[in-house]
Parts: structure tokens; sequence; C-alpha cells
């Protein structure tokens, strides 16, 4: 073909081939100008679906004008071989520029946009490339993206994937429905950009783990199956909201995905525009980071079990205290204590750099410690020793550990980082026995919340103190197990509340400067609603305990309660510092930050849930109230479904369950309801009865409010008055839906007059005022309470599909209240 002239084109060279098509560097003899001419490859001319295609396709692009796409030029025949005449783009592929290195953050998200625009402009015209991968993304002298061979790459033979050489581009950078054969939509390429965007930042294909060049299959497998590995391993200045854009782009289900290139470009040229895009995730002093994994319990005894455990957390508190070290937490590696040691996954999943490990036996009065410290990155181990002592030296094996460690890794110690791993708790060995056994039960609390734990968590701690009666740890260790009575929801019994109290002071007064008996004050007086003195205490434990995460946690969580959302989102960011990997910090701060109505926030955290714990049912559910915030229902239904299905506890289905109700899925609702059961508020039996009367099951409605009511009377004739709102607010619903609506409302203002009443309950009070004055078809009544409430939980958007307003949805008042 070279230096033939077909129509006006004189053929000059051969530029490559490829998929269906070589092209070619021609001259346009008439306009004078150099084109790129692609003809149809001789395979596949004898083929008149793939002819057709070839046409249908090409006309499409070719009413594409943008200037981050290649231009078509016309479509035309020589030899009965069909050609395009496109835009000659004299640039470096994508895929050459990839494999030079990674690509720094404002260059990719320059890059990323300009791609986004240009499928945006594509997909406003129905084209959808279906192929976008690097090898077709050509980069200008001047810095601009071209996007190539739109609707080409698709057209193929029969065969939907191929495992040759020349196809394994085009199957490494499908969508998941794409890989699976079915037909796709303008969301397929978003992916494809997703893959393409971290590519950039990593240097690495996203799906592609060491074994992907020779076996390209697992490539596929990883698209359809599995997650990417998370950007922080492959490159370390990431700004948080593009690994979010990056997260999404890569959502397995269509659904979750974005749903537009606009939409992805919105947020790309928001981060592009925003000063935060220069700033790296982490922006606090890097310090070398160690998780300490449960001590093996090697002892004759199975009973020793717990000395071990006990041990394992000594350890990790004095390593804790060094504000040089970052530390992994108990509840981090509690994951890892039945499994066998995978160092490159501990260090992955957990974040750190070192692991530490060892054994106890225990044998009369000698007991045996080995430990020993490993290097994730490369196995290699940094320190190790064994320690053969009498167990009144148990202590001092304790501090030699942490502090050899330190200097194994480089740590100073300040006198103070001295002064606390130096003291110790007790002199009576056997007060420390049962303290350890004590708090072994404290901790099945926080795991499971069981009574019996409580119980046995209280006879432990006593019998320390009836030992050692100055044991201050121990004190407070048993003020925060009666506290948990309470918090827990298990006995609201007055004896324990004050015993709770009683018990933390008295630690305090041996041990004023204990870190833990504020955050354990401070815990108690949060459950007692006096939310300024807890953060008073949590405070005090923070400057006690400047890496004190749990403190800063618990510090967060009575900023939430007490309605001081922003004071709450920087605890929950501090803790993230200290434990970046510390789900449940995650989940907290994205519920906090959908409550501040920052949506970019809150997915960011989602995101990073699903990478620390995929599926949990919470994640799901804030996820729903957020995709109901944004209007995106369909993507809210799945996320409520997802919740439901894993959901097992009774408070958090309420939520749970109003959402699959304002969504219209009753019988996904019923089925929640039904199979946990009750919560401590009695919202479920009301939401249960409101889902059967939705669905026009009458009498089963009646029966689950009659035991609704049953249920709350007993409740509040036993619960403190305090933690009584959301019970009589439950209450008056169920009379409002039995008909009683004036008692209702009598009810509902018995909520207002408790004492210590939380900010966003009393904004629930008019929520509930609403839907009454709506049973009575008083519909300014109802808005002038739903405009009043200002509630973050409740607002139009939710007003607006709620069910139970829908007796006033035609009101002059209610439409003005939506629209508002």
């Amino acid at each position: 073909m070279i230096g033939r002239t077909v129509s006006h084109y004189r053929i000059e060279s051969e530029i490559g081939q490829g998929g269906m098509g070589v092209v070619y560097r021609a001259f346009d003899t008439r306009l004078e100008r150099l084109v790129a001419l692609k003809f149809l490859s001789p395979q596949f001319v004898s083929h008149p679906e793939a002819k057709t295609r070839f046409l249908n396709e090409a006309r499409a692009a070719s009413a594409l004008n943008h200037p981050n796409i290649c231009t078509i030029y016309e479509i035309g025949e020589c030899d009965s071989r069909e050609f395009i005449a496109m835009e000659l783009i004299e640039g470096e592929a994508l895929s050459r520029i990839i494999a030079a290195g990674k690509l720094p953050v404002p260059t990719v998200l320059d890059y990323s946009l300009q791609m986004a625009e240009g499928l945006e402009a594509a997909h406003k015209k129905g084209v959808i490339h279906r192929d976008i991968k690097p090898d077709n993304i050509l980069l200008t002298a001047d810095g601009r993206l071209k996007i190539m061979d739109f609707g080409l790459a698709k057209v193929r033979h029969t065969t939907r994937i191929t495992t040759t050489g020349a196809a394994l581009g085009t199957a490494a950078y499908m969508a998941p429905e794409q890989a699976r054969g079915e037909l796709v939509d303008a969301r397929a390429d978003l992916f494809s950009l997703g893959m393409m965007i971290y590519e950039m930042l990593a240097g690495r294909h996203p799906f592609a783990g060491p074994q992907a060049p020779e076996h390209p299959a697992a490539v596929i497998y990883a698209i359809l199956h599995e997650k990417p590995e998370p950007l922080a391993h492959y490159a370390t200045n990431v700004p948080a909201g593009l690994e979010t854009v990056i997260l999404k782009a890569l959502e397995k289900s269509p659904a979750r995905r974005y749903q537009s290139a606009r939409e992805l470009a919105a947020d790309l040229r928001f981060l592009v525009q925003s000063p935060l895009h220069t700033l790296p995730v982490a922006q606090a002093p890097i310090r070398p980071s160690v998780a300490v994994l449960h001590f093996d319990n090697l002892s004759d005894s199975e009973e020793d079990k717990y000395f071990a455990a006990g041990i394992t957390e000594d350890i990790i508190t004095d390593l804790s205290n060094i504000e040089g070290l970052r530390v992994a937490s108990r509840m981090q590696v509690e994951q890892f204590r039945f499994k066998p040691i995978d160092l490159a996954e501990i260090g992955r999943r957990l974040q750190v750099d070192y692991v530490l490990q060892g054994s106890v036996r225990r044998a009369a009065n000698i007991v045996r410690i080995t430990a020993q410290l490993t290097k994730v990155a490369d196995g290699f181990q940094v320190w190790s020793r064994r320690f053969d002592r009498e167990m009144k030296h148990i202590f001092e094996i304790q501090d030699e550990v942490s502090k050899e460690v330190a200097s194994a890794l480089k740590v100073r110690l300040s006198p103070d980082d001295l002064a606390r791993i130096e003291k110790i708790p007790t002199t009576n060995l056997q007060a420390y026995d049962y303290f350890l056994k004590g708090r072994e039960y404290n901790w099945s609390v926080v795991t499971e919340a069981q009574k019996e734990y409580i119980d046995l968590a209280v006879k432990m701690f006593e019998k320390a103190i009836e030992l050692d009666p100055a044991f201050a740890e121990a004190w407070a260790g048993l003020g925060e197990v009666y506290t948990s009575y309470s918090i827990r929801r298990i006995d609201f019994n007055p004896d324990y509340i004050k015993k709770a109290e009683n018990n933390i002071k008295r630690a305090l007064e041996l041990a004023p400067e204990l870190a833990e008996a504020r955050r354990a004050l401070g815990r108690f007086y949060g459950s007692l609603r006096r939310f300024s003195e807890a953060a008073s205490e949590l405070g005090r434990a923070i400057e006690l305990k400047p890496n004190y995460a749990d403190a800063y946690y618990s510090f967060g969580a009575a900023r939430f309660e007490e309605g001081k959302y922003a004071e709450a989102l920087r605890a929950f960011q501090k803790v993230l510092e200290l434990r970046p990997t510390f789900f449940l910090a995650f989940l907290t701060a994205a519920e906090t930050a959908w409550v501040l109505q920052n949506y970019e926030l809150t997915e960011n955290y989602l995101a990073r849930c699903d990478e620390l714990i995929l599926g949990h049912f919470k994640a799901y559910d804030i996820a729903g109230w957020l995709h109901i915030r944004q209007g995106k229902l369909e993507l809210a239904r799945e996320d409520f479904r997802l919740a439901a299905e894993r959901c097992e506890n009774p408070s958090f289905a309420e939520s749970i369950g109003l959402g699959l109700i304002l969504l219209s899925d009753y019988d996904r609702a019923i089925q929640l309801l039904q199979r946990v059961g009750n919560s401590v508020n009695g919202t479920n039996l009301y939401l249960l009865g409101l889902a059967y009367s939705l669905k026009g099951m009458d009498k089963e409605a009646q029966l689950a409010w009659k035991a609704g009511a049953a249920f709350l009377e007993k409740q509040l004739a036993e619960v403190p008055a305090p933690l009584t709102p959301l019970m009589l607010y439950s209450l008056a619903l169920i009379q409002g839906a039995l008909g009683q609506v004036d008692c209702a409302l009598d009810t509902s203002n018995k909520g207002e007059v408790v004492e210590l009443v939380k900010p966003e309950e009393k904004a629930w009070l008019k929520v509930v005022q609403g839907i009454l004055y709506a049973q009575q078809r008083k519909a300014a009544e109802a808005v002038e309470a739903l405009k009043t409430s200002r509630s973050k939980y409740y607002t139009a958007v939710e007003a607006a599909l709620d069910p139970r307003l829908k007796i006033i949805a035609n009101s002059p008042e209610f439409k003005a209240y939506l629209v508002a």
C-alpha cells in the first residue's frame, strides 16, 4: 500500500496495526494536510457483520467533535476494502508514558479530566468506546490527550475475549459486565478509565498480580471477583478525594459506579480546582509502625490463655505509650488471632512496617516469654529475645520488651515515655492475675456485649481489688464494666450506675494521672448524657496520654451525641491518624460526614470501610442514606438490600428498616424486622406494623403495634428518664397508627421535657409531630413541625419519600416545603 494513492490520499508509511485494522500515514492532496488512514484488515473483509459494524460505528464516531477525541474526516472504499480518514495524531501512547514511571498527582488529574471530558462528549452522542486502554490514548506535544479508535476495537469475529497477545490489552481493561459477555453501556468506559487513573498513579494495573503477564485469565478473574490493591501500597501522596473517585469508578456493579462521564468529570474538576489536591492523604509525620500479634499460650493449662492475652495487651499498651511509634490496637489485630501468620497480609491490612510475635509459657512460679520483631517488607528478623524469669519479674520483662523494640526501631524514648512504661500497676501478682482475667472478660463485652461476660468481669476485678485495694487500674476496670450495663442497654439498675461512678472515682483518688481512669469517667458521664463533663474528662485523658486513640474516639462519640458534629469529625480524624486501619472510626466518621452533608468525604470514608471489612451492614446502611440524599434511589435500594441481608442487630435494624420503607421495599423490611426482633426503643415493632399496613395487611399491623405499645409501657416504667425520649416517640407513633392521635401528641411532648435530651432527639420530636399532624390532614401544622425540626437525619429529601406524609403530598404547604 505504501506509495499508492487511494482516492485523494497518498499513502506514505505504515503507522501500525492491531485488532481489526491497519493504519497508514497519508497526505491529503486536496487539502494538503497529513492524515491517518485506517483500513479494515483483510481477514475481516469477508465478514459482512464486521464490515457493517465497522461502517456504522465509524459513522457514529465521525459525529464527534471534541478536542480530546481523534477527529474522523470521511469513510471511503478502495479495492472493496473500507477505510476511514482521520486526524493524524503525532504523539506518544499513554501506555509508554506509564511504563516510564508513576505520574505526579497534578498530571494524573489533568489527564484524567481530559479523558473524562472526551468520553462525556462521546456518550452524549450515544457513542460508547468499549476499548478504553492506555494504548488507545495518545499524548500530543502540547499536553493534549486524544482518545483513539472509537467503536472499532469492540468489533470482533464471534469471540468476545481472546488470549492472544494483541487482545490481552483489551481484556485487561474490560469492565466486569463486558468480561462476562453481557451487553454494556457507557458505564463500562468509566470502569476502564478508573483502571487507567489507578495505573497512572501506581505504575501498575489495579488487578494485575505478579502472575498476570503469563496468565491473562488471572487479570480477568481479578476484575470479576477481587478488589484492587489499596493505592497506598504503591503511591504515597494520593489525595483522599481522588482515591474515592477511582474506587467509585471501579465498582463491580454498574449501578454502584459513576452513572455518567459528566458526573465523573465533575468530581475530577472539583479536585483540580481545589488546593487540597496537592496534599497527601496522610499528613502526620512518618513513624515506625508495629502490630503486636497475640502471644501464643504454650502453657499446659488452657486457662492460661487469658494470661498470654494479658501479656499481649500490656505490651501493646506500653508500646502505644511511646510517642515515636504507631501501634495497631488489639481490636485491629484480633482478626488475625486464629489465622496462619501471613506477614504480607498483616502489613497490608494494618498498614504496619513491623510485626511483633511471641509466646508465653508459665509453669509454677517461672514464666518464659519469647518475642521476635520482623520487618514486613522482607521478612527479616530485626530483633528477638527469650526471657526466663520468676513471675515476680513479669513487669520487668514487659518493660524490657518495649524498650528493646523501640531501640531496634531506632525510636528515642523520652523521660515521659520511660515513666509510663516502667510504671508497675500492682505488687500483688495474684491480684494482677485476676485483673488480666477481668480485662479479658471485658474485652469479650466489647466484641459480643453479653451480660455473662460483664458479670464475670465484675467478679474478677473485685477479686483483684480485694487482694490489692490500691490497684487503681482494677478500680477503673470495675467502674468501666459497671458502665457497660447501661451503655450496652443490658441492665439499667441504678445501683450499677452508682457503683460505676464510685469505682472510677476511687481509681482517680489512687492515681489522678491514670489516663484509662479518666477515659472511663468520660464514658460514664457520656452514658448519663453529661456531655460537657464527658468531654472534659476525655480531654484530660488525651493530655495524659497523647497517643490514646480510644480516648479520642470516645471524645468524638461524646461530641457527636451532643450535636457538635464538626468537633466529632475532627476527633475521629485524629483517631485515624493514630490508627489508619481502625474500621469503627472510619464507619463513625462516614456517618458524621453525612450528617454534616459533606457527601464526598462520606464516600471516601465508606470506600475505606470497604477496604477494611468488605460488605459490613452498617457501611451499606450509611451508603443507602447517602444515595437517598443524592437522589440515586436505585443505588439506595441495593444498599439497603445488602444491609438487611447482613444485619442481625435489632438496634441497627431500625435505620435499615426505615430506609426500606421509604423506598417501598415492604417485603424486605418485614423480613428484616421479623428476623432481628424488637429494639430497645420499640422502633422495630412500630416499623414492622407500618410495613404490614402499607402492604394492606391490617390485622398483622394491629398486632405488631399493640405488642409494641405493651413493650414500651413496660420499658418506660423501668428505664431511667434520660434514656426514654426515643421510646416515647416510638410509643407516640404507635398510638397515632392505632388512631389515638391526640394521645400520641401528648406522649411525644413528654420527650421534650425529659432532662438532658440530646439535640437530635429534640429535632426528632418535631418529625414525629409532623407525621402525627399529617395523619389528621393538618398540612400547615405538619409542615411547620418538619421545618422547625432541623433534624440532621430527616430532611425534605426523606420527607418526599415518606409514605406517612402522602396524605398531605398535594397540599400547597407541603409542596412549598419540598422545594424550599
